[in-house]
């Protein structure tokens, strides 16, 4: 197979075979974030993952080294509410790149080791008849002159694995199962899985409610969350399109990496910070265009505003999901003059004078402040360690921003 390797943001050429394979793929799928533009495939903006057609792989790699797959997924469960133990499983691979065959190594890992600590069922009432009872007797239908012949009714807790969290896992088990680019050895471990999940149906509901599902599960397991977060993804985003004869003809796994690290971010400081942490439900605007008989408009909306209270800002932040290493290269290109414009621009229009631009980093680095000629803000390069512990990456950020707070 044809592997073709690009990063994310970035456009690439192909020959008509391909451009027509992918627009079959468009019309299968619209919601893929990708267009076809002439003869170039162009993603949505930090856009990263695989796209696997008949003989070839187009790659769409991640621009910085230190957010890998297993990353993505704690911060998915970590934005979800979803309790998160730190749990992995001994052979986790932490896959770097966002593709299928790391996506699918690193379920089957986890759903190993959930089988090992034990798969969770669920009690539910079952009426039984038997001329042995057991459970509680229900009286409404005890009839003296049938006990001989039928025995008497009673209600028994049932155990049961067939409960929606295991569907969810099944299902995505199946899913996977069809994908033409297994190695034997995980192809054969998802057959071993799935023998454990012999008694366990398919998931049935609306996939709206796969959420709702696993929120209301409750498992002592603790690898439980990781792998339900896995199998959604799967069920969601992993595609798969089929050909006239049945067989999977493409597949697709691609996510918005941007996106998931900005929640993360603002997640960590709506929960853990005493400060009100903001993101405005729509754009506000600041300035109008009228032109030609047509009104125009434009609006900003900054990922992060630190109590925000009659039009004034404690302080703005900006994520940004860029590469970022300070004990590397030159420190002029840390961030881009762009990004700093942007974040003035922001300080301008909330009236604060305390700012910072947040990236995922390689280390633990104290915030860095930028030295803005002649204007009094303090600006600050603000980053999170994600090569460290949940917890330690989360309590070293945390205390990075209160200190550039400490200037309010």
């Amino acid at each position: 197979m044809k592997i073709i390797e690009i990063f994310e943001n970035e456009s690439i050429s192909l020959d008509d075979e391909d451009i027509k394979e992918l627009n079959i793929i468009k019309s299968q799928s619209s919601n893929l974030p990708f267009q076809i533009n002439e003869n170039k495939l162009t993603t949505d903006d930090y856009i990263i993952g695989e796209i696997q057609l008949k003989n070839k792989l187009i790659r769409i790699k991640p621009r910085h080294k230190v957010l890998g797959l297993i990353h993505y997924f704690e911060m998915l469960l970590y934005i979800d509410n979803i309790n998160y133990n730190n749990v992995k499983s001994n052979s986790y691979s932490n896959e770097s790149s966002f593709g299928v065959n790391g996506l699918i190594e690193n379920f089957v890992e986890v759903v190993t080791d959930l089988i090992s600590f034990g798969i969770t069922g669920i009690f539910t009432p079952k009426k039984i008849k038997s001329f042995k009872p057991k459970g509680k007797i229900v009286f409404s239908e005890f009839n003296k002159k049938l006990i001989p012949i039928e025995g008497i009714t009673s209600i028994i807790d049932d155990y049961k694995i067939d409960n929606s969290a295991n569907q969810i896992i099944k299902t995505a088990l199946l899913k996977v199962s069809q994908y033409s680019g297994l190695s034997k050895n995980t192809r054969y471990s998802i057959s071993k899985i799935l023998n454990h999940f012999e008694n366990v149906s398919e998931y049935k509901k609306d996939y709206s409610n796969l959420k709702l599902d696993i929120i209301e599960f409750y498992s002592s397991n603790p690898y439980y969350p990781i792998t339900l977060e896995y199998a959604v993804k799967i069920i969601l985003d992993f595609k798969l399109g089929y050909s006239n004869e049945g067989g999977v003809q493409w597949n697709a796994f691609l996510e918005n990496s941007n996106d998931t690290f900005e929640k993360y971010i603002r997640k960590i400081l709506e929960r853990e910070s005493e400060h009100k942490i903001n993101k405005w439900d729509k754009p506000k605007k600041f300035a109008e265009i009228s032109w030609n008989q047509q009104l125009g408009q434009k609006a900003f909306s900054p990922d992060i505003i630190v109590d925000f209270i009659d039009g004034k800002a404690r302080a703005v932040f900006d994520v940004k999901n860029k590469y970022f290493s300070p004990s590397e290269g030159n420190p002029s290109e840390l961030t881009s003059v762009s990004d700093i414009y942007q974040l003035l621009f922001y300080s301008n229009q909330l009236k604060t004078d305390i700012c910072g631009l947040i990236y995922p980093a390689d280390n633990f680095y104290e915030p860095i402040p930028l030295d803005l000629m002649g204007i009094d803000i303090k600006f600050f390069l603000i980053s999170i360690n994600m090569n460290a512990d949940f917890e330690k990456r989360k309590e070293a950020f945390l205390a990075n921003v209160n200190d550039c707070l400490k200037y309010t």
